[in-house]
């Protein structure tokens, strides 16, 4: 660093929410991503519950997270394998959220998912630089954004 400068690193984080019109098969893929999320999520609140009855305490993110690996595993559960991670360990994320919401009495304790939700986001935290099944990545916006905004991948 020279002198009579001071250099202030920053960083800037933007997001989109683009409405898409995805093809049949792609709809497919998305059914199959918000299927595969609800049922990490009941599964999941279903072990904590049971954990807890047991020992009195919750487990950890980490330890649902190496249990989740273990699902995937399982023959039962192989299909889990099939799906892209990113939604299964951002279903983990919000659930670690709900918990810490509850614990320090914010929020109700976690519900049950139920049935199908035709509007719910099957949410994902992607960076530029992972990659994604080339299946969902052709989604195409439905308007132009500013050249400043310009997506330049659905990634």
């Amino acid at each position: 660093m020279s002198e009579g400068y001071l250099y202030i690193m920053s960083t800037i984080h933007k997001s989109f929410k683009i409405r898409a019109y995805p093809t049949q098969e792609q709809r497919r893929q998305f059914a199959r991503a918000e299927g595969a999320t609800r049922y990490v999520h009941n599964r999941v609140l279903r072990a904590m519950d049971e954990h807890q009855k047991a020992t009195g305490g919750y487990k950890s993110f980490i330890d649902m997270s190496r249990e989740v690996t273990q699902w995937k595993k399982d023959p039962e559960t192989l299909w889990l394998k099939e799906l892209l991670s990113t939604f299964i360990t951002q279903e983990l994320r919000d659930l670690q959220t709900a918990f810490g919401h509850f614990f320090a009495k914010r929020a109700q304790y976690p519900n049950v998912r139920g049935g199908v939700n035709p509007r719910r986001e099957v949410v994902a935290a992607v960076s530029p630089m992972d990659s994604c099944e080339p299946q969902i990545t052709n989604i195409k916006p439905t308007k132009v954004l500013p050249n400043e905004a310009r997506m330049l991948s659905a990634v």
